[in-house]
């Protein structure tokens, strides 16, 4: 028992300066902004100056700050499965700590005019839907249409400091309101005044409820932002001021979730595709890490401490591996090893996304 403990001790005293070191670090992980069109991300790529540019196929992803606050600006395209797409790879490759999906819109609700806000209280793929059989010659009957889908909630920290900061907003008001999407443009006043009166729709766009639904997928906070940039119910025309309107609302929103709002640092494991119960990962200064015993003994791997060494010794897949101790962090009382050293070390494929962690053997 002696022995257990002076090892212990060694290891947690070499390891140390690390925890330190790591705890003094600042969290990195940025806010994502969306936009579909270039007008839609233009604003926010002024306000950042520098920034890194990536694309992947046809998706681009900005990097940098805005007012001091670390974003990635994602340039989605137009329309629901881009929207989907882009998301997952912006989840994938940029770790945001929150997605803020943000842009132009058409008018539905009466009571809205052009340059109007509607902040997502909820979000609904209206485009899904089922028509009742109706014989040849019987004509369409689009209030018969079900909607399929359910509106999805957006997190409820980031829509109530939204609204809180709906006063800052300059260029007309800010209202709660339900978001549509869908791959149409609407311009039938009566299909209008059906969706208003049948989904409670503010506005119409094609993006919102897709990335509302891969968020909520990977357990990523999520935010729908979008601003009247025209109304049928009005002939009010499109007008492409309304785009920077919107953006110069959604930094005062970043602003004030960057400093209000405190955001879960935790990682759910998976090994081969099932979840290890009871087994936490977390985000520390940007970088996903796990339990280096949990994570491998979930995998069938043996952990020991070799006190000669003072190092940490794996058996896996009936290889003798050892682990420096430069190669983890010790935090309260156990040792934990990056998400990427896991894979380079033990030769594990594993994926980030959103909240959870993936190890396959």
């Amino acid at each position: 028992m002696k022995k257990w403990l002076l090892w212990s001790t060694a290891f947690l005293l070499i390891l140390m300066p690390l925890q330190v070191q790591a705890a003094s670090s600042q969290e990195v992980r940025p806010i994502a902004v969306q936009g579909a069109m270039d007008m839609e991300v233009a604003y926010f790529l002024k306000q950042m100056g520098d920034y890194k540019t990536e694309t992947f196929g046809s998706y681009h992803f900005y990097s940098g700050k805005i007012a001091g606050v670390p974003v990635v600006v994602s340039q989605t395209n137009i329309g629901m499965v881009n929207a989907s797409a882009s998301t997952t790879l912006l989840i994938e490759k940029y770790h945001p700590k929150a997605i803020i999906n943000q842009g132009t819109a058409g008018g539905h609700d009466p009571a809205l005019h052009k340059f109007d806000i509607v902040v997502g209280a909820k979000s609904i793929n209206y485009g899904w839907f089922q028509s009742a059989h109706r014989d040849a010659g019987a004509g369409v009957d689009t209030g018969n249409w079900k909607v399929l889908t359910e509106p999805v909630e957006p997190d409820p920290e980031l829509y109530k400091t939204a609204m809180s900061v709906a006063d800052r907003y300059q260029h007309g008001k800010v209202v709660s309101g339900v978001i549509g999407t869908s791959d149409a443009w609407n311009r039938e006043l009566d299909r209008i005044k059906e969706l208003h009166d049948t989904l409670g729709t503010s506005a119409e766009e094609m993006e919102t409820a897709s990335v509302a639904e891969v968020a909520k997928t990977f357990n990523v906070p999520f935010l729908g932002i979008r601003i009247l940039s025209n109304s049928e119910l009005y002939a009010e025309d499109f007008d492409p001021k309304s785009a920077d309107y919107c953006s110069e609302f959604v930094i005062e929103v970043i602003k004030e979730i960057e400093s209000g709002v405190t955001f879960s640092d935790k990682l759910q494991v998976y090994a081969d595709g099932k979840e290890v119960v009871g087994l936490l990962g977390q985000y520390v200064n940007g970088e996903a890490l796990v339990p280096l015993r949990g994570a491998l003994e979930s995998l069938g791997s043996e952990v020991t401490w070799d006190s000669a060494k003072k190092q940490i010794h794996v058996v896996h897949s009936g290889k003798h591996i050892p682990v420096k101790a430069s190669e983890t962090m010790v935090k309260q009382g156990t040792a934990w090893i990056e998400v990427d050293s896991l894979q380079k070390i033990f030769g594990v494929k594993t994926d980030v996304l959103g909240s959870s962690v993936y190890i396959y053997e």
